[in-house]
């Protein structure tokens, strides 16, 4: 029976390695090192690759026996003469008295080559080709002399692993339905909305660096392109013309940037091209300008004077071409890092950016992986929750151990010529912090020792750094290649793209304007909250948007979500998370140790939700064991609920009250908020009580320059016309008045009680010392010639206009033309005629009439006259 497993395994080393899918490391180790060790009583034989990395001449040794044996599956004379050379250059013979060559498929008949006799007849140990290189016959000869017990004891060894193999056999067979159960939780993620396909608008760096990470054996072609632009040329040029020593011994690049054909290879190519690179590099960098610790370069004496005229060039040239060497240093990097980890503040994006990953790219390019919602480990037990996760899968093969599946998953890898990927997204919301970080570095260690699996971990970044921070300083930390915010090179473009994104996702037909678009574009968590509410909407225009009114119909829609008993104790129970907040004076993160079991039901509803509530970190100590701590995930939403509990709890119970938690949060970064949505639902509730308090306090005025954006049409009033009327007729703070003419300028529609009509009017009653004085505050851009910049932007601001105006005439929104007129007579001297010639064309194709009356009778002589002129030559 040994016989014949020694032959199947003879076999299925040749078919392997026909295919190229066989890995000589792996067969010494898990096949010949407990078998050798037997037959030829070695009972310390052991990888030489790891007592010393790369070891040189054989693969397996016992240094107690003083055997030596190299694996391979060269059956050659070549390659037995290159194992006794190396083996007498590196003086194994010192360790060694014996050295085998273990041939895994069938060796030569014969090994009668003049160079292999050479080289025996140098080696100081003694060699005999009959006896000292083997294959699987002369195993089984060898076995056949031993007692049954060894004999026994191989046999069960050979049994065992051709289990392993089988059931590696079957787990391939069944590939295909794992890795579709596996990353079936996407499905669910995107039912939950938490993964909103087709929204994650990804910077190209992002994009980029995942899409080399994950494939790197696919994008490699992008190393090779950066080999192809490395040119000494230009360098060696102008040391020539500075009598220096041109930059010479370059790499064979040609060698270098070809791409590899399998993982294998992949790694062994990245390895030689570091090496490379850093060599040159090293060379380079005397030379350069960010020379880092290299010694500066110094000329030779007799060309001193030419190195002092090109010593400038030369260093300018030499950083240029070191940044390219970096660019690709770091890409091969990337491509050798075995763990992404991403973090960043809730609603960056991270769980859509790796649903898109697996769902899209991954799946594209066939990559095999594994999607594990970390909350889900919550459900799991015990020191080994992601190999009990993965082990739930019924197509998981019958494995024991996490080692014995990551071996079948680098196998698989091997085989398909792309990493095994394994995503475990939102590690901050596994509850046992203390223990999952200890077990989610375990796990990262055991993928580091595979050569082709790799794993993507997503967490809060404030979670990260008080509880997970630790991974960073493991022994696999410089395998670890971590984004620390998605959304920070995101540009207006890309958010644009999300919007439009987010907006056909929801079927919304909105039209926003460039008030509401920027709203949305700078506030993603308010774009996801705008985007639920406005779900199915028709067309219509949005000028602005109101937060107050966007947080309470979100509120509504989510109370709406919960079942008839539980909609009514919704509101009551976020009203008592921030009355616990204001009572323990803590508003960051709250223990809810004070809730019933009613209560708590419903605040993991919302915490489930990852919008309004999210679980937080207790303080690490024994009182605070098995607590579970809350926040608000959007500090804004948190100031409103707070707002809405004061105005609707408290006011009409005891207005006192109120006056001493406004006093009380005196200095703390909440107050602002609190205010603002305090004063704005008084209004819009009726309590006159509380906006008279409101308005009494001593920062109201400031409050209302801040918030007056915030204070809806419906609400609007006469005494909010006459404080916005007073702001600008003060000679006070130059940030209120231009505060409120922006504010004005961007409220067009005449029906409301604050528009920009308020802003023309006043601008009509100023004389002409006054729009000077009125549009250096609101135009001055900070310059150093500030006398005359605020000039230079009205002309800028009013050549625009005109663009618009003319591909779009008749402009429909007069105010917005008559305030144009108003300042265009003030703009700077380079823009003033040409301006005023393109208005003359516009007044020429429509009656304007209402405009040239009113300007006529503006107090400034500027505007008067501007405005004559204009209509004088459109007669």
């Amino acid at each position: 029976m040994s016989t014949s497993l020694l032959a199947r395994l003879a076999h299925e080393i040749k078919v392997k390695n026909a295919a190229a899918l066989f890995d000589i490391n792996r067969i010494a180790e898990d096949f010949f090192v407990p078998i050798l060790s037997i037959l030829y009583d070695c009972p310390e034989l052991k990888n030489q690759n790891a007592v010393a990395y790369n070891f040189p001449a054989v693969d397996l040794g016992c240094e107690a026996a003083k055997v030596s044996i190299q694996v391979t599956s060269d059956a050659s004379s070549a390659k037995v003469e290159k194992t006794l050379r190396l083996f007498e250059e590196h003086k194994l013979n010192d360790r060694f008295d014996t050295v085998y060559v273990l041939v895994l498929t069938e060796k030569q008949g014969t090994y009668s080559s003049r160079k292999l006799k050479e080289q025996i007849a140098e080696l100081p140990i003694a060699f005999e080709p009959d006896n000292h290189i083997i294959d699987y016959r002369d195993l089984a000869a060898r076995l056949g002399a031993l007692d049954s017990e060894k004999i026994k004891a191989v046999t069960e060894i050979l049994i065992n692993e051709f289990a392993k193999q089988d059931a590696s056999l079957a787990f391939r067979k069944e590939l295909e339905n794992f890795l579709t159960v596996a990353q079936a939780k996407i499905e669910f993620e995107k039912k939950s909305k938490k993964y909103i396909p087709s929204i994650f608008i990804e910077t190209s760096s992002a994009k980029e660096q995942v899409r080399f990470f994950a494939h790197p054996l696919f994008f490699h072609r992008k190393i090779r392109e950066g080999f192809l632009k490395l040119k000494l040329t230009e360098l060696n040029e102008l040391l020539r013309l500075a009598k220096q020593n041109p930059v010479d011994e370059l790499p064979d690049l040609a060698t270098l940037s070809s791409d590899p054909t399998n993982l294998d290879k992949l790694a062994e190519a990245l390895s030689s091209q570091t090496e490379a690179l850093q060599a040159l590099r090293s060379k380079i960098a005397p030379m350069s300008m960010d020379r880092g610790n290299a010694e500066r370069y110094e000329p030779t004496e007799d060309a001193d004077a030419y190195s002092r005229i090109w010593r400038h060039p030369v260093e300018s040239r030499a950083y240029g071409f070191n940044r390219r060497l970096d660019d690709i240093l770091e890409l091969i990097d990337l491509g050798r890092k075995k763990i992404l980890l991403l973090t960043g503040m809730a609603g960056q994006g991270k769980t859509n950016f790796v649903c898109d990953l697996v769902e899209n790219m991954f799946r594209k390019f066939q990559i095999p992986s594994i999607f594990i919602p970390a909350r889900e480990l919550n459900g799991y037990q015990g020191q080994a929750r992601i190999f009990d996760f993965i082990a739930s899968n019924r197509y998981t093969p019958s494995v024991q151990s996490l080692h014995g599946l990551l071996k079948l998953f680098d196998e698989v890898a091997r085989e398909n010529g792309m990493p095994f990927i394994i995503v475990v997204d939102g590690i901050n919301e596994v509850s046992d912090f203390s223990g999952f970080s200890q077990q989610i570095n375990d796990f990262l260690s055991a993928i580091a020792q595979y050569d082709h699996i790799k794993a993507i971990i997503t967490c809060r970044s404030e979670f990260f750094d008080q509880r997970y921070a630790s991974m960073l300083q493991q022994d696999f930390s410089d395998q670890i290649f971590h984004v620390e915010n998605l959304r920070s090179e995101m540009s207006e473009r890309h958010k644009d793209r999300l919007i439009e994104a987010y907006f056909d996702y929801f079927k919304i037909a909105l039209t926003l304007g460039k008030e509401a678009s920027d709203f949305l574009r700078n506030d993603l968590l308010l774009l996801r909250i705008f985007c639920e509410i406005e779900e199915g909407a028709e067309q219509r225009f949005v000028p602005t948007i109101y937060k107050g009114d966007v947080f309470e119909r979100f509120l509504v829609r989510k109370v709406g979500e919960f079942e008839d008993h539980l909609k009514a104790q919704v509101v009551p129970v976020l009203h008592k998370v921030v009355s616990e907040m204001i009572r323990l004076d803590s508003f960051s993160s709250l223990s809810t140790s004070a809730f019933g079991s009613s209560e708590a039901s419903i605040i993991e509803r919302l915490i489930s939700d990852d919008i309004i509530l999210r679980s937080e970190l207790p303080e690490a100590s024994l009182a605070t064991a098995g607590q579970q701590n809350i926040s608000f995930t959007y500090d804004e939403l948190r100031d409103f609920i707070l707002a809405h509990y004061i105005v609707t709890d408290l006011a009409d119970k005891a207005v006192d009250e109120v006056s001493s938690i406004l006093a009380k949060l005196a200095g703390l970064q909440v107050r602002e908020g609190v205010f603002r949505y305090t004063y704005i639902l008084a209004r819009k509730h009726g309590k006159v009580d509380l906006v008279q308090l409101c308005e009494t306090q001593p920062d109201f005025a400031q409050h209302f320059v801040n918030n007056i954006e915030l204070i809806s049409p419906e609400i609007q009033n006469d005494a909010d016309r006459d404080r916005v009327r007073d702001i600008l007729s003060s000679q006070g703070s130059p940030h209120d008045v231009r505060a409120i003419a922006v504010f004005l300028f961007h409220r067009r529609v005449p029906t409301e009680v604050l528009n920009i009509d308020i802003l023309i009017n006043h601008i009509n009653a100023l004389d002409d010392d006054g729009c000077r004085q009125f549009f250096t505050t609101i135009f001055a851009t900070g310059n150093w010639n500030w006398q005359n910049d605020w000039r230079r932007e009205i002309g800028r601001i009013v050549a625009g206009y005109l663009e618009r105006a003319e591909e779009h005439f008749p402009p429909k929104d007069k105010a917005l033309l008559t305030f144009m007129l108003q300042i265009s007579g003030y703009a700077d001297w380079e823009f003033l005629e040409p301006n005023r010639n393109r208005f003359t064309s516009l007044m020429a194709k429509a009656d304007f009439q209402a405009q040239r009356d009113y300007l006529a009778n503006a107090c400034s002589s500027v505007i008067v006259d501007n405005a004559a002129e204009i209509w004088a030559f459109a007669a």
